[in-house]
């Protein structure tokens, strides 16, 4: 196993590695990884902040999959040319993609243009 030291950035730590994830024994609870970098806060504020970053990640990322599902949902019944049960999703959908919008997941423009293309295919 060979870490790379990269930079110290206040008070954050990076450095890289040459194995595979499952390889290393470390407490990944206090470390993220980002595009094969593993960021190790040192101070107790940053170790704080990383837990919160953390925990929002999981929230947007949940938050996201709702939306793919409820999209995949829809071009599911009108691929089958079933477009009476997809317009019946339609409002769950929208409540979806919105909750997401005012949660700060997806910016306003996004949200309507996906709302756009669900009402465009179901047509």
């Amino acid at each position: 196993m060979m870490f790379t030291f990269n930079h110290f950035s206040g008070n954050i730590l990076v450095f890289s590695f040459a194995v595979s994830r499952q390889d290393l024994d470390l407490n990944l609870k206090s470390q993220l990884l980002i595009n094969n970098y593993y960021i190790m806060p040192i101070t107790k504020s940053a170790k704080k902040a990383l837990r919160g970053s953390l925990v929002k990640k999981a929230r947007n990322d949940r938050n996201k999959k709702n939306i793919k599902e409820s999209i995949k949902k829809i071009e599911k019944f009108v691929k089958d040319k079933n477009k009476v049960e997809a317009k019946k999703l339609l409002p769950e959908a929208y409540s979806v993609i919105d909750k997401a919008c005012k949660r700060g997941v997806i910016k306003k423009n996004t949200a309507s243009r996906k709302k756009s293309r669900l009402s465009k295919i179901t047509k």
